[in-house]
Formats: C-alpha cells, sequence, structure tokens
C-alpha cells in the first residue's frame, strides 16, 4: 500500500471517527442545518424586497418603498435570530464533541497497555492531547459553524441567482476557477508547514518534558549545554517553519481579495451595462450585487479555510492513534483464591522485548502462601521482568503463569491485580497530600485504617513531625520528601491495599539502616499472612526469606535458604562477603 492510498484510508477513518463524535448530537446538527436553510432563505426573500425598495425609490412610490424597507427590517431581524441559533448551537456542538474527546483520551490513557506507554515519549502524549485536542477544539469552536452555513449559502444564493440572471452570473465568476486553483495551491502549501510546525512543537514538549523531568541529572553531570542545544535545534526548527508558513501566508490577502472583488467588479460592469440597455433595472442589479456578496464572502476566506481544515486532520489523525491503539484486554475469569495451593507458579516462562534476545529462557518457580521468596541476581538477568508479567504490565510470553491456579492470560486482568500489591525501587507519589497518597491503596479505608498502614510502615513518626501532618503536600513525584520517606509512603500505600500477594522490588534501597531494620520487621510479620515476593540484593532484606532464588541469564541458576545458597553457590557466598566487608555489590542489582 503506498503512501497516497494509506493517508487516504487514515483520512476516511478520521472523518468517521469526527461523524461519530457527532452521532450523538442529532438536535443541535439538525437546528444548525434548519438555522443555515432558513437564514439562507431570509438572505433571498431580504434581497427580493431589496430590489423593490430601489425600484419603488426610484418611481417615486412612497407606500410602496416604506412596505418594502419595514418587510427588510423584519426579515433582518429572523435572520439574525437563526444565525444567532446557528452560531450558540454550532459553539454547544463543538464545546460538547471537544468534551467527548478528553474524555474519551482519558478513558483511554488508562487502559493502554504498559508496552505502548514503555515505548511512547510522554511528551508526545502530552503534546497529542493538549496542543491537538486544543487545535481540534479551536475549529470546532469558531470553524465548525462555516462548514455548515456556508455551503448552504454559496449552493442557495447561486442557485437563485442562475435563475435570476444567468448571464450576470457567468460574467460574474469568469475569473473564479484560476482563483480557486489558486487558492487551493496556496492553502495546501500553508497546511504543509502548518502541520511540520505543529510537529515540532510536539518535539518541543518533548525537550521541556525531558528537562524537567531530569533536571537532578541536567544540573548533577552539567549536560546544560546539551539540552540547550537540543531546545535551540527545535526553536531553530521552528522559527524556519513559522518564516515559511508566514510567507505563504501573505499571499492570502490578495487570492482573498480577487476572490471577493474580481466577482463584484465584474458584475458591476456587466451589471452597468445592461441597465443601461434596460436588460436589468437598477434594484435588480443592486439586488444581484449584493447576494453575490453571500458567495464571494466565504469565497474569500477559502484559503484560511482550507489550512484550518488540514491542519485539524491532522491533530485529528494525531487523536484518532491514540484512540485506535489497541487497548489492554479486559474481561476474563476470577479464580478462587482458596482453591490453589501455590498462590503464583512460573513455569516454562520464556519472554523477550520486541526483536531483543530473550530474557527469560524457560524460567520455573513457585512462590508459596505465608512465605518469603526473594530473587537475586546480575543485572539484566530479569529480576524486574517477572514483577512485569506477574502483574500483567506485558502478556507476549511463552510458558505458563499461574495465579491461584488459574492461568493469568485468562484472569480479569482487574481482578489480577487487585490479588497484588507492588512497592518498586522508585515508587511513584501524586502531587497532593500524603494521606491522599497512601489512601491510594484503598480508596474505601477509613482514616484510621490509613493512619494504621502508615504506622505499620514506620512513616507515622516522621509525618506526624510536619507542621501539617498528613495532609502536608508532597510536590510532584513526592520531590519535596527524602528518598526513604518516599519509599515509607509508598509501602504504607502497599499495605493498606492488603493484597495476599506482596511484591517488593528493591523496597528498602533508599533507607538508612535504621529505617531498613524497622520496616524489615514489619515485612517479616506480614509472611505470616502474605505470599510476598522481594528482589532485593542487600542481604539484609533477603536473609530470612523461606527461599532464595538466584538468577542467572535469564534462568533459574540455584534455589534454596540463605545459609544452602553461601554453602554451595559461588556467586551468592561472594556477594555476601562483599556486603559483610562493607563493599559496594553493583552486579547484585
Amino acid at each position: 500500500m503506498d503512501d497516497e492510498v494509506k493517508s487516504a484510508v487514515k483520512t476516511r477513518r478520521v472523518l468517521a471517527y469526527i461523524l461519530s463524535l457527532c452521532k450523538p448530537y442529532p438536535f443541535e446538527i439538525a437546528i444548525c442545518f434548519l438555522g443555515a436553510v432558513c437564514g439562507t432563505f431570509f438572505d433571498l426573500i431580504q434581497a427580493r424586497y431589496l430590489k423593490d425598495v430601489v425600484d419603488q425609490a426610484l418611481a417615486g412610490d412612497k407606500s410602496g418603498f416604506q412596505m418594502a424597507v419595514a418587510a427588510i427590517i423584519v426579515i433582518l431581524l429572523a435572520g439574525c435570530a437563526f444565525r444567532y441559533a446557528i452560531k450558540y448551537f454550532s459553539g454547544h456542538l463543538g464545546i460538547r464533541i471537544v468534551q467527548d474527546i478528553r474524555r474519551q483520551l482519558a478513558y483511554r490513557l488508562g487502559r493502554l497497555p504498559s508496552a505502548y506507554l514503555d515505548h511512547s515519549h510522554s511528551g508526545d502524549i502530552v503534546a497529542r492531547l493538549n496542543n491537538d485536542v486544543g487545535s481540534i477544539a479551536g475549529f470546532a469552536e469558531w470553524q465548525l459553524v462555516n462548514l455548515i452555513y456556508s455551503p448552504l449559502v454559496i449552493i442557495g444564493v447561486m442557485s437563485y441567482l442562475l435563475i435570476f440572471n444567468w448571464k450576470l452570473l457567468l460574467a460574474s465568476m469568469i475569473l473564479l476557477p484560476a482563483a480557486m486553483f489558486a487558492s487551493r495551491k496556496l492553502g495546501k502549501a500553508i497546511s504543509k508547514y502548518a502541520i511540520q510546525l505543529q510537529r515540532s512543537f510536539a518535539d518541543y514538549n518533548a525537550v521541556i518534558q525531558d528537562a524537567t523531568a531530569g533536571i537532578v541529572t541536567v544540573k548533577a553531570y552539567r549536560l546544560e549545554p546539551v539540552l540547550f542545544a537540543k531546545m535551540q535545534s527545535v526553536t531553530e526548527r521552528i522559527r524556519d517553519l513559522q518564516r515559511k508558513t508566514d510567507w505563504r501566508c501573505l499571499f492570502i490577502a490578495p487570492v482573498s481579495m480577487v476572490l471577493q472583488v474580481a466577482p463584484q467588479m465584474s458584475c458591476v460592469l456587466y451589471g452597468g451595462y445592461l441597465t443601461t440597455t434596460g436588460q436589468l433595472t437598477p434594484g435588480e442589479l443592486l439586488t444581484f450585487t449584493y447576494l453575490l456578496g453571500f458567495v464571494t464572502g466565504p469565497l474569500s476566506g477559502l484559503p484560511g479555510l482550507i489550512v484550518n481544515v488540514r491542519v485539524t486532520l491532522e491533530s485529528a489523525k494525531r487523536v484518532v492513534e491514540l484512540v485506535d491503539e489497541p487497548e489492554e484486554r479486559s474481561g476474563g475469569e476470577v479464580y478462587a483464591l482458596e482453591d490453589a495451593a501455590v498462590p503464583v507458579r512460573f513455569d516454562g516462562v520464556r519472554f523477550g522485548y520486541e526483536e531483543r534476545e530473550l530474557v527469560l529462557h524457560e524460567f520455573g518457580a513457585e512462590f508459596k502462601p505465608n512465605a518469603m521468596t526473594a530473587i537475586v541476581g546480575p543485572s539484566g538477568c530479569g529480576k524486574s521482568t517477572i514483577v512485569k508479567l506477574l502483574c500483567g504490565f506485558d502478556e507476549r510470553y511463552e510458558g505458563s503463569i499461574a495465579l491461584y491456579g488459574g492461568e493469568l492470560k485468562r484472569w480479569d486482568i482487574k481482578e489480577a491485580r487487585a490479588q497484588i500489591a507492588v512497592v518498586s525501587q522508585f515508587s511513584y507519589l501524586f502531587p497532593g497530600s500524603v494521606y491522599d497518597n497512601i489512601a491510594y491503596g484503598n480508596l474505601s479505608a477509613t482514616r484510621e485504617e490509613v493512619l494504621e498502614a502508615a504506622r505499620m510502615a514506620n512513616a507515622d513518626g516522621f509525618i506526624q513531625a510536619w507542621p501539617d501532618g498528613y495532609d502536608t503536600i508532597v510536590g510532584e513525584r513526592g520531590a519535596s520528601l527524602s528518598g526513604g520517606q518516599r519509599q515509607r509512603i509508598a509501602i504504607a500505600r502497599a499495605l493498606l491495599k492488603n493484597a495476599p500477594i506482596l511484591v517488593l522490588d528493591e523496597p528498602t534501597s533508599a533507607l538508612d539502616a535504621q529505617a531498613e531494620a524497622e520496616v524489615q520487621a514489619v515485612l517479616e510479620q506480614l509472611v505470616h499472612s502474605r505470599t510476598v515476593l522481594v528482589i532485593a540484593h542487600r542481604l539484609s532484606t533477603i536473609r530470612e526469606a523461606d527461599e532464595i532464588i538466584v538468577m542467572a541469564e535469564g534462568k533459574v541458576a540455584d534455589r534454596g535458604t540463605h545459609r544452602e545458597l553461601t554453602a554451595r553457590n559461588d556467586w551468592y557466598s561472594e556477594m555476601c562477603k562483599r556486603q559483610q566487608a562493607g563493599t559496594e555489590v553493583g552486579e547484585a542489582v
């Protein structure tokens, strides 16, 4: 399929999407359409009485003149009412459509698979939600009325003028085809650069996102010049595209003038000739010229409308791409927890990211109830991948992962995740209060339950020491807290969830020795009522595990208790010696 066919298919999909957005609002669309028809009708009637005003004035018929003026005033007021209705309901329609788009995208973000988010830049997603939806919003609220009203006016008025005097209409429109051709070419050229400009703004958002999210790394490694160079490159590209766009926009005025003035001038010149030869009355000429303005007015705005339509379609394409992304599966089975002797079982699991080599090779393990299982191994051996697969964030694996006796791919994914609480090495805190961040673990929990979870995670002490206590605002990503404080709040959130399976991915990596010992005591108590999976390299965290799995190259290299592995596994024994000697254990992470 070549690019033109692909573009046509995508354009058809975008138009179908736009129509689907309009479908829930037949009343607003009907009002706009009816208002456009009635408005065009009143314009034609008004022009008819305008002819009488001129002809009656020239004939000296005072009574006829007054009646024609009165009729024009009444018709003008009625036409204004219909135009107001069109403007109001089309604006209302545009606002509702944009609200629906934002609602769809908000829902869609929550349904997108983790794999998509892993491969998409957050700056690009933000640009789609803000810039592209904003472009659609501007068009829907300000240009949608033109798409509804202008075609009906042009068709209606030109049909009337064709009957009124086809020779004069032909003379008036003789230059129109050439002007419209130039308008189309100009609009296409401008929209080409306007679309590129829009994409460059998305790139700019991505750079800004990288700068703000990684500001600590930027400053620590003195990467300001590198970041500045990226921003300068993007801004220079934006500047060049704006210059090209603005240069071509200079031609819009003359083209618009030709579209509006040329027909009017041709009408006056040829109409004047017809009037002098008695083939047309002055009133008829004025009526024709007046009505012609309803055609040339919308046509003069054609170049700008073409640009707006093309840019809006491009924005809609980017929105549709997000909407059409395959969402995370929904539905499935829910298995009884008490029916399975082993809560979690991996059997012959093979997994790799995209086209890269396998991360897990025939991985097999059982995580038993009321027991702590620890996984250790060198960097890249697949430890964190196990957590990702267990939580259902990526289902492109081969083999079997059984959760309470049911294959994970058959589980209702939401229900499966309800059985698992996760504390990662870099736990995310939402902007808001400490209390809210803990309460997200269980939205139905009471305040006392939230405070109890904080006490269990050894977080209550430092929280109560703050002036605002649990109402303290943590800032974006918990930026106002220390690493240890963020981690303990995350642990409290996981404890509040009270899930039967607790997954801890380097849970104490950000804690000092005293805080780690306190949290470790809590975790040891939890083992008696939960299945606990710990991924860690600190000896103090894994020493008391019921089973320790040593991984190497995506496989289980060994398993046993701390004492058993120390006696027979060289890698594990060396790791323990280095930690006991107080050295850094980089390979164990």
